[in-house]
């Protein structure tokens, strides 16, 4: 069940770095595998053996979430349930915030204010910026004509984005839209069972050189992260907050400039759908942190040691044992 979970953790870990405006960081965080995923790249060298099956069970369900989220999001949701997909989404994100605000809320004061407000703006900052270079022309993956220059920029692409993609808030396929490589990138995604055929081998050359980028930003994006969040542990979590919060507005943005405006002959269905799916997507998101929170905290209280109250001599040994592991722990 453990690996499951890692592995559905994964796959909507890839599916959410799709959309733009949505961030896989912000899923990590949802899920509540961020910090123990930031720890696992930042020491994969240090602790191979045991953290290798944690982070191949998850690459393999953000592959399975970047394919088949890739094939399904842009065949199915985005081409004939744009809105209800996105509210999806911002439910999901909305959802989250009680529990992510529950254990600094009380801690707050006008550094962590800044933080805040720091993390906001940034998302906002990297929206205009993808606003600004937004001038993609989605051309037939059969089509395109790949020049060095264009292979350099889809691996900055990846390197860059895979920053992004950790960092809540943020969408990974930033870059791409900034480069305006997004709809060439989704639709090689789309088609990536016809890279045998002729035309279509222009389907590998645009994803191999994101997915190099990727892998060699996976850990100095890991280290960075995890050495910030040891530094200004609390700053952080305030500037997360900033982030997910300021993803909300980004999503619908986003959906408005990618879509314009819906068809008229589908507009209502899809304003029914879209107010369904955003509450569906706050419950699912709400009652899933509540119940990490719940199997968190069972967890930490098993792993208190049991004091023995009668046997004196076996308590003065159980003392000596915690104070020993504490000591180790230090």
């Amino acid at each position: 069940m453990k690996h499951l979970l890692t592995l559905l953790k994964g796959i909507l870990f890839g599916a959410s770095n799709l959309i733009p405006g949505m961030s896989g960081g912000t899923m990590l965080v949802i899920t509540n595998i961020y910090d123990k995923l930031l720890n696992a790249i930042a020491n994969i060298i240090k602790k191979f053996k045991s953290v290798i099956l944690f982070l191949f069970i998850f690459a393999i369900g953000a592959v399975i979430g970047i394919l088949g989220g890739g094939i399904f999001l842009k065949r199915v949701m985005l081409t004939y349930l744009p809105l209800p997909t996105y509210t999806f989404f911002a439910g999901i994100i909305l959802g989250s915030v009680p529990m992510l605000a529950k254990p600094v809320i009380k801690k707050i004061n006008w550094k962590y204010i800044i933080s805040f407000i720091l993390g906001l703006v940034a998302v906002i900052g990297l929206m205009l910026l993808g606003l600004a270079f937004n001038k993609d022309q989605s051309v037939p993956i059969g089509e395109v004509a790949l020049e060095f220059k264009d292979y350099l920029l889809l691996f900055i692409s990846g390197f860059i984005g895979c920053f992004a993609m950790l960092i809540p808030g943020v969408s990974g396929v930033l870059m791409l839209v900034v480069f305006n490589y997004y709809g060439t990138f989704m639709d090689a995604i789309a088609n990536i069972h016809h890279f045998t055929m002729q035309g279509y081998s222009n389907v590998i050359l645009v994803i191999l050189p994101v997915a190099l980028g990727i892998l060699l930003g996976l850990i100095p994006a890991s280290k960075l992260l995890t050495y910030m969040f040891k530094r200004f542990p609390i700053g952080s979590y305030f500037a997360i907050l900033g982030f997910v919060i300021g993803s909300i507005p980004v999503i619908f943005v986003n959906f408005f400039t990618e879509y314009g405006s819906i068809d008229g002959t589908t507009t209502t269905l899809q304003i029914i759908l879209g107010v369904i799916s955003l509450p569906i997507g706050f419950i699912l998101s709400y009652f899933l942190s509540k119940f990490k929170k719940k199997a968190s905290d069972k967890e930490v209280a098993e792993d208190k040691p049991i004091e023995p109250i009668e046997n004196k001599e076996v308590k003065e040994i159980d003392e000596e044992n915690v104070a020993s592991k504490e000591i180790q722990d230090e």
